[in-house]
């Protein structure tokens, strides 16, 4: 039962607004309407009463009525020439940082083939994020994914409105939290990521403003909920130049401006590789020279960050194994015991 009045939506001629009463959605749900100020006949939307309610670099978010279910719902939206008007301007600016700007741009064909391929991309990865939604285990630390649907003017993901505040928004107005409600609070949000894990995906980018409370006023900080829908799939496999991991963009580097050229590969992590790890720990710091890279462990960020540690510890003084004059744990511990 929709308990809201009337249900409205602009004109796509005139851009005036165009009202049904929801007793006549109810009872008859009509196709089609006329427009009471151009007099012409236009499609009845299925979301309609919408108010914006947040604007980020792509998405739009609105407080909407979905006139198939009756439920005043979270539609978080993005238009197909916002988005291609975005990629446009972000492929721009990577020509231009990678020192195009005394170049011509690349010939039309070829600049429309790469953006092509990035609203491609993009649009694949937003259907990819509507299926991993789907795929959650249930938790109420997760925003709740009611549908997902697009058409030739945008693609919509329909969720439930969360009415309380965000976390960003709190402590603006409230000032800082205390630390029984942060443990609190990272409890909830490492509930909502063990979903996310379990499903098979990563999730970056968690910020406050990211962080809504599932309350009526704000004021009950008991129920975080993640909202933000920055996902990728564990490992993750793929990237675009333009709104995800900087890969090769559409066009060739400045050759005035190249120094040298290196190629890498992934660590091949075999019985040799185990091998000259633990053999590293007797080079580190001869010369005044440190070694550290995820090489050192299992070829993840994390290894990496954990042989900086190390280096940073050695370079101290601090930590070091006897008789050595090197740091402990030079190698990652599951490797060293291997």
């Amino acid at each position: 039962m929709l308990n809201e009045p009337t249900f409205f939506f602009p004109c796509p001629g005139c851009g005036s607004a165009v009202h049904i009463e929801m007793s006549q959605l109810e009872n008859t749900d009509p196709a089609t309407v006329s427009c009471c100020l151009c007099r012409t006949l236009v499609s009845v939307p299925r979301f309609g009463n919408r108010v914006l309610i947040a604007d980020g670099d792509l998405f739009q978010v609105y407080r909407a009525v979905d006139r198939r279910s009756g439920q005043v719902v979270a539609l978080k939206s993005i238009a197909r020439s916002r988005l291609r008007d975005r990629l446009i301007q972000l492929l721009e600016e990577r020509r231009l940082a990678a020192g195009a700007h005394s170049r011509p741009r690349p010939p039309d064909g070829a600049w429309s083939v790469a953006l092509e391929e990035e609203i491609r991309f993009l649009e694949t990865r937003i259907r990819d994020i509507a299926s991993a939604l789907r795929s959650f285990p249930a938790t109420p630390y997760l925003v709740r994914l009611i549908d997902f649907c697009e058409d030739d003017r945008e693609f919509n993901f329909v969720m439930e409105l969360l009415r309380g505040e965000t976390l960003a928004a709190h402590i603006r107005d409230s000032g800082p939290i205390d630390r029984r409600t942060a443990v609190e609070i990272v409890r909830c949000l490492l509930a909502a990521l063990d979903a996310i894990h379990a499903a098979g995906f990563g999730h970056g980018n968690i910020r406050a403003k990211h962080i809504v409370f599932r309350s009526e006023d704000g004021q009950d900080l008991s129920i975080p909920v993640l909202c933000g829908f920055d996902l990728d799939p564990i490992p993750s496999a793929a990237g675009t130049p333009a709104l995800d991991a900087d890969e090769d963009p559409p066009f060739d580097p400045d050759p005035a401006k190249l120094l040298q050229e290196f190629e890498y590969w992934h660590p091949l992590l075999d019985s040799a590789a185990v091998t000259a790890q633990q053999g590293v720990a007797r080079i580190q710091g001869v010369r005044h020279t440190w070694y550290a890279g995820a090489w050192l462990g299992y070829g993840f960020h994390e290894d990496g960050l954990r042989s900086a540690h190390v280096v940073a510890d050695g370079i101290a003084g601090r930590t070091r194994s006897p008789g050595t004059g090197v740091p402990a744990g030079a190698v990652a511990p599951a490797l060293a015991a291997a």
